[in-house]
């Protein structure tokens, strides 16, 4: 009888006979890692404008950090058009570094309406509940750990007013960190 190993014990999914003398050792996160929430609220008063391609930045994650659900919600009603692009940002030295992906998780997300909690992980598509638990370097398609912060953006994708009244919004990761 064949006895297959996860990734945690062999790297590669084969159907060895033995197992070397030192089996696979899990990278810090895969194995017995913390699970760690992180919440972020912004309130935008009546009347509030943002012009297409404003970012909100919400919070800095590692690169290694493994996100299991990213959580988005907003308790009223933007305006006519309020969809947002929901990524990551180089941290940069103040919160300013360049786009790395600004839809990797959610593309033209719509808030027109007020939004209950939602898990946006794999609102964009590209990804799946397969990449859940991937480090943040492997989510952008590096093929090493980048060693740098990211800031979890929305993006706004067209212009919008805070029109029917303040806006609360918040993000929620829960997330494995990686170091």
């Amino acid at each position: 009888m064949a006895t297959y190993y996860s990734n945690l014990i062999q790297p590669e999914q084969t159907t060895p006979t033995t197992l070397p003398a030192i089996a696979n050792i899990a990278s810090v996160g895969q194995h017995r890692g913390r699970l760690r929430y992180s919440r972020a609220e912004i309130n935008f008063a009546l009347g509030t404008d943002l012009a297409d391609d404003e970012v909100i930045r919400w919070l800095t994650l590692k690169s290694s950090d493994r996100i299991i659900e990213l959580h988005a919600s907003s308790d009223a009603d933007w305006h006519t058009v309020a969809t947002f692009n929901i990524g990551l940002y180089l941290t940069g030295s103040n919160h300013d570094g360049a786009v790395a992906d600004e839809d990797r998780f959610g593309s033209a997300v719509d808030f027109v309406n007020a939004v209950s909690r939602t898990d946006v992980f794999k609102e964009a598509a590209t990804l799946t509940d397969m990449d859940r638990g991937k480090p943040i370097w492997e989510l952008l398609g590096e093929s090493a750990d980048t060693a740098t912060s990211y800031d979890l953006t929305w993006q706004a994708s067209a212009n919008i007013t805070a029109s029917a009244g303040a806006v609360n919004s918040v993000m929620e990761v829960y997330y494995v960190s990686g170091d």
